[in-house]
C-alpha cells in the first residue's frame, strides 16, 4: 500500500529516482510508517508537534512549558539531521518537481533517510512529520541553492 501511495506521488521523476525512493521508504519500519500517517491525521501544524515532542522528552513531568522544551529539543537534533536531510537528491527532485508537495511522500522520503543514518535518541516519524510541516523547500532552500 505504501508503495503505491508514494509512487504515484513520483510520477514526475525518472524510473531510477523512484526505485531509489521506494527502497528509501521500504527500509522504514511498519509503525514508524503507521505512525508518521497518524502523526500527519492527528495534527496539523508544527508548534503541537513541538509540544509532542517536548512532552516525549519528559518536559511535562517536570513542569516545563512542552513547545518550548520540544522546539529546543528539536534544534538540537536538527543540526545534526538537516544535511542528512537536505543531501537527498531525492527530495530535492520531487520538491523541484512538484508544484503540490504531499506531506505523507516528503514525511517517509525523510524518515527513509533518516534510518540508519540517525537513530540514536530521536523519534523519526516525529522529526520527518515536523520537517515536512515546516515546509521542506523553507527547510532545505539554502542548502539547495548552494548545489
Amino acid at each position: 500500500m505504501t508503495d503505491v501511495k508514494i509512487q504515484e506521488k513520483l510520477a514526475d521523476l525518472d524510473a531510477n529516482m523512484q526505485a531509489e525512493a521506494l527502497q528509501l521508504v521500504r527500509n522504514i519500519p511498519e509503525d514508524e510508517i503507521k505512525t508518521i500517517e497518524l502523526l500527519i491525521e492527528k495534527y496539523e501544524d508544527s508548534n503541537s508537534l513541538l509540544e509532542l515532542l517536548g512532552a516525549e522528552s519528559g518536559a511535562g513531568a517536570l513542569g516545563k512549558n512542552l513547545y518550548d522544551s520540544g522546539s529546543k529539543f528539536f534544534l538540537n537534533i536538527i543540526s545534526k539531521a538537516q544535511p542528512v536531510i537536505c543531501e537527498s537528491h531525492i527530495l530535492r527532485a520531487y520538491a523541484n518537481n512538484t508544484t503540490v508537495i504531499d506531506t505523507f511522500t516528503v514525511s517517509a522520503l525523510i524518515a527513509g533517510g533518516l534510518t540508519g543514518k540517525m537513530t540514536a535518541g530521536i523519534n523519526i516519524p516525529l522529526i520527518s512529520v515536523i520537517v515536512t510541516r515546516m515546509g521542506i523547500r523553507n527547510f532545505c532552500g539554502k542548502t539547495w541553492d548552494k548545489l
